[in-house]
């Protein structure tokens, strides 16, 4: 019994790290109660059919170590939608790449503790124990590893690369032909555990290559969607100054007619006529020339690409949409002071939602920046033409537009929840949603 006992305890560390790993992939908080049920369970079924390896060896030849990796991946995949993954085809990536990293460490350190055991001979319980601290310590080293190499982003990019049904699916028989190549290597001969282990070593280069390779490839990427942004902010402002100097030349074409007729005007004793035109010219500058310059002097102020390149983007997207739309920068913006990627998520999730609930309805959207010397705040304003629950605000899925719409901000929670210094703020005030979002300096 004491030996069933500690390898349920075994079994329960293994499922934590691979989970753990899974998780902080993502860069995903978990709950505990999630976390607890995702590894209790599974761990219970596999011990009830652990005799199941047994027997298909037995009457089908098929090894006991490629139906472990089969019980298991099936396992922890389906538990994992059914706690609420509810991207099917991501969560088959994250669990075959989470698992593949497991296996890989986990192989390896198998065949270290081969090689030990067959100098010291130590007691199978001893041996549990080294596991135990092994599932803790790949925890620990991948906590530190994963953001420090920035292992979420390469990952993202590796699953969106691969983001059909077909490469997902062909990926599974391929990783298990691996594992059985890998587990092959395993053997009681004491030169064939430093073999395993050596071996695991290499595959783990080649995978970290691969990696640095891929990392080099987003770097690249990136290098040209910033090149793509300078051309594009060039564009905006040469077409803004054309326009400008289109209308300019428009208004001097009129200045003569519109002179003309406010003297005869004056002569008259018009007053309010000649207040009303003059009223009328001011407006038509306002909205024109005016606005078109605003803009311009309001994206000089933003000294961040990423920051720029997302407003330009929104801005076109607004003014395609006919919406109205404010924007003011106060002070120059030249630090996001959190990483960027995830502040232009947060901000592009609040402008989606504010032209989603404007668009097709009328209204108007204003986006307000303020750098202050230990402060950074965004502040996006919109028409509000939907009842809104503010205790249902946050909670996934939900909407007020119908199915895969609607001002659900889950994701922009989790993101803005990973940061201590990040606060945020939302008011319905006089028909209009008011989201406040500001970052401290550390």
């Amino acid at each position: 019994m004491f030996l069933y006992i500690a390898i349920a305890i075994v079994n329960l560390c293994s499922e934590f790290s691979f989970f753990y790993m899974y998780y902080t992939l993502q860069a995903k908080r978990f709950h505990i109660a999630k976390m607890m049920l995702l590894i209790v369970v599974p761990t219970i079924i596999t011990l009830f059919i652990s005799p199941l390896p047994k027997f298909l060896l037995a009457h089908f030849g098929i090894s006991t170590l490629l139906t472990a990796h089969v019980i298991n991946l099936a396992l922890n995949l389906l538990f994992l939608i059914a706690v609420g993954e509810r991207d099917i085809k991501k969560t088959a990536f994250y669990t075959l790449f989470s698992y593949m990293l497991w296996f890989i460490f986990s192989l390896g350190f198998a065949g270290l503790l081969d090689f030990c055991a067959s100098r010291w001979n130590p007691s199978v319980y001893f041996s549990y124990l080294l596991n135990i601290l092994f599932s803790f310590l790949l925890a620990w080293v991948m906590s530190k590893a994963i953001p420090k190499y920035d292992l979420c982003r390469i990952t993202a990019y590796l699953q969106s690369q691969i983001d059909t049904w077909p490469k997902t699916i062909v990926l599974y028989p391929a990783f298990l032909f691996f594992t059985t190549i890998m587990d092959s290597v395993r053997s009681e001969d004491v030169a064939y555990s430093i073999t395993l282990f050596l071996t695991c070593m290499v595959v783990l280069f080649v995978l970290l290559a691969v990696m640095r390779s891929t990392s080099a490839r987003i770097n690249m990427e990136d290098k040209e969607r910033a090149q793509q942004t300078v051309i594009d902010q060039q564009s905006l402002y040469i077409q803004s100054l054309e326009e400008i100097h289109q209308n300019t030349r428009r208004l001097r074409h009129d200045y003569k007619n519109m002179i003309t007729s406010l003297y005869l005007q004056s002569k008259e004793g018009n007053l309010q006529e000649i207040e009303d035109a003059m009223g009328k010219i001011l407006e038509d500058f306002d909205m024109d020339i005016g606005r078109k310059m605003n803009l311009t002097n309001q994206l000089a102020n933003i000294q961040v690409m990423e920051l720029k390149s997302l407003l330009l983007n929104k801005i076109t997207i607004i003014n395609r949409l006919h919406i109205g739309f404010r924007f003011e920068v106060l002070y120059p913006v030249d630090d996001l002071i959190i990483p960027k990627m995830d502040l232009v998520r947060a901000l592009g999730i609040l402008l989606d939602n504010a032209m989603e609930e404007v668009s097709g309805n009328g209204g108007d959207i204003s986006l307000m920046i303020l750098r202050e010397e230990r402060l950074l705040t965004f502040v996006v304003d919109n028409s509000l033409h939907h009842e809104v629950s503010m205790a249902e605000l946050y909670r996934e899925g939900y909407t007020t537009k119908g199915e895969g719409r609607g001002l659900g901000l889950s994701s922009y929670r989790k993101l803005i929840d990973k940061y201590s210094n990040v606060s945020s703020q939302t008011v319905i005030q006089k028909g209009r949603l008011i989201q406040e979002l500001q970052i401290e300096v550390k």
